[in-house]
C-alpha cells in the first residue's frame, strides 16, 4: 500500500529541512563548495542502496572493463558533484539567475543566447534536452535568462508536500517557469508554435507517460518518446543543453540542432528523433561520468515491468468504469 503524505513526522521534517535550507542558504561563496563536497561525502558513506546501484551502473560506460575500484572512485564524485550542486542551487535561488552566473563562474551564457537568437529568428519554437547531469536546476533559470520569448520547464510532482513545497520555493527564486508532467500538453503546443522554448529532462525512468525502448548506455532503457512528439507536431528544434561543472565554476555544454523535419521520411519518425536526442544526451554523460545521477534505477522499466504495469493500468480504468456506470444508473 502507497504510504500516505502527512502527520506529526512529515510536519517535523518538513521543518527541519526547511531549517537546513535556511542556514545553508546563507554559507558564504568560499565555503559553499567544499561545504558540498562533504554533504556529497557524507551521503556516499551512509546512503547504502544508492551507493551500490551507482558502482554497478558505472559499468556501462566501460563496457564492463572498469575496474570496482575505479567505479567506486567515480561513484564517490557522483556524490560529491550532486552535493556541490545542491549549495549552488541554494545560493542561486538566494541571488537569482544573472547574480549567479557571475558568482558561480558560468561560462557559456552569452553563447546559448546567441544559439537561442538564432533560433528564434527562424520563427518556430525550440524543446531543450538536458539530463540530470551537472547542475540541471542551475540550467533551468538560465533557459529563461537566454531565451528571448516564453519558456516552460516541465518537472514531475514530488508525492510529500514538503519536498514540493522546497522545490517550488528554490525554483522560484532560480526563476524557472515550472509546469508539471500531469498538466495539459496543449500549453505547450501553443508555446512552441508561437516561438516559445520548453525545457525537459527525459534521461531518467519514465512510468506514466508514454514511452519506447531503445538502447541507453548499451541497454535497453524504457525512454519517453514526448520530446520527439512536440518537435514533429509543431516543427520546433531541439536543442541540446548541459551545464557542466569544471574546476572553475560551470560551463554551458551546447549540443547539435535536431530538425523533426530530417526525420520526417523514415518508418517511424519518432523512433528516430528519439534516437537522435538521445545519443546526444549519451555522449555528454559518457564525457561527463562523474557528474550524472548513476543511483537512478534507470533501466527497472523492462518490456516486462511495462507491461504488467500497464494491464494493471487497464484494470483500474475498467473498474473505474464499471464504478461510474453502477452510480449513474445504466
Amino acid at each position: 500500500m502507497a504510504r500516505k503524505p502527512g502527520g506529526v513526522g512529515e510536519a517535523l521534517v518538513a521543518l527541519l529541512a526547511a531549517s537546513i535550507l535556511a542556514l545553508l542558504k546563507r554559507v558564504p561563496l568560499s565555503l559553499a563548495r567544499p561545504l558540498g563536497r562533504l554533504i556529497g561525502a557524507v551521503s556516499f558513506r551512509f546512503f547504502h542502496d544508492e551507493r551500490q546501484r551507482a558502482i554497478e551502473n558505472l559499468a556501462r560506460i566501460g563496457g564492463g572493463s572498469l575496474r570496482l575500484d575505479t567505479r567506486r572512485h567515480l561513484a564517490r564524485r557522483v556524490f560529491q558533484n550532486l552535493g556541490q550542486s545542491f549549495v549552488d542551487t541554494l545560493i542561486t535561488s538566494r541571488l537569482g539567475t544573472e547574480r549567479a552566473i557571475s558568482s558561480l563562474g558560468v561560462e557559456g551564457a552569452a553563447d546559448l543566447r546567441e544559439r537561442f537568437e538564432e533560433l528564434s529568428d527562424e520563427g518556430r519554437g525550440v524543446i531543450v534536452v538536458s539530463a540530470h547531469l551537472g547542475n540541471w536546476e542551475l540550467e533551468g533559470g538560465l533557459l529563461d535568462h537566454c531565451y528571448p520569448r516564453q519558456v516552460i520547464c516541465i518537472a514531475r510532482r514530488y508525492e510529500r508536500p514538503y519536498q514540493q513545497r522546497l522545490l517550488e520555493r528554490l525554483r522560484a527564486g532560480i526563476g524557472t517557469p515550472l509546469r508539471y508532467q500531469d498538466e495539459s500538453v496543449r500549453e505547450l503546443l501553443r508555446l512552441l508554435k508561437g516561438g516559445g522554448l520548453v525545457g525537459l529532462l527525459p534521461d531518467i525512468d519514465i512510468r506514466r507517460v508514454q514511452g519506447i525502448h531503445i538502447p541507453f548506455l548499451g541497454s535497453p532503457a524504457h525512454t519517453t518518446t514526448a520530446p520527439a512528439q512536440l518537435a514533429i507536431s509543431t516543427g520546433a528544434a531541439i536543442q541540446t543543453v548541459f551545464v557542466i561543472r569544471t574546476p572553475r565554476g560551470y560551463s554551458v555544454e551546447i549540443g547539435a540542432v535536431i530538425d523533426p523535419a530530417d526525420h520526417l521520411e523514415g518508418r517511424d519518425p519518432v523512433l528516430s528523433v528519439t534516437r537522435a536526442w538521445t545519443l546526444e544526451v549519451e555522449r555528454a554523460i559518457r564525457t561527463h561520468p562523474e557528474q550524472w545521477v548513476w543511483m537512478h534505477d534507470r533501466w527497472r522499466s523492462t518490456p516486462e515491468v511495462v507491461e504488467r504495469r500497464n494491464r494493471r493500468r487497464a484494470s483500474r480504468d475498467e473498474q473505474s468504469r464499471r464504478l461510474s456506470r453502477s452510480g449513474s444508473g445504466a
